[in-house]
């Protein structure tokens, strides 16, 4: 009998649910989705348009403001993942035209 209760109590510590929000953990992958489906160089989205478009379906995330931030930092930061921002909002730029118009900028002088 004590067998069958400790080996219960192993299978429940294997499929009890961990803490912490799985939904949470999946926005950089959700925020970099949003970004590559509806933006380009010209078409960039602020942060409160990625906050609405995660409170609908398919994703239904809520988040905070500064927590959209930081995972858009996070995303501006990884350099190959084209993704830049600036005062008007952020964007997806596979192509690199952001760095193409640094550079030929840089050469006219």
């Amino acid at each position: 009998m004590k067998q069958k209760v400790d080996r219960e109590s192993k299978l429940d510590e294997i499929y009890k649910r961990r803490k912490g929000n799985n939904r949470n953990m999946l926005a950089p992958l959700y925020i970099y989705e949003i970004l590559k489906e509806k933006t380009d160089y010209c078409n960039s989205m602020s942060r409160n348009e990625i906050q609405e478009r995660l409170a609908k379906a398919p994703y239904e995330l809520v988040m905070e403001r500064k927590a959209i931030l930081r995972t858009v930092n996070l995303l501006v930061n990884e350099s190959n993942l084209h993704v830049y921002c600036d005062r008007k909002g952020v964007w997806y730029d596979p192509n690199d035209y952001t760095l193409q118009l640094l550079t030929d900028d840089d050469e006219e002088y």
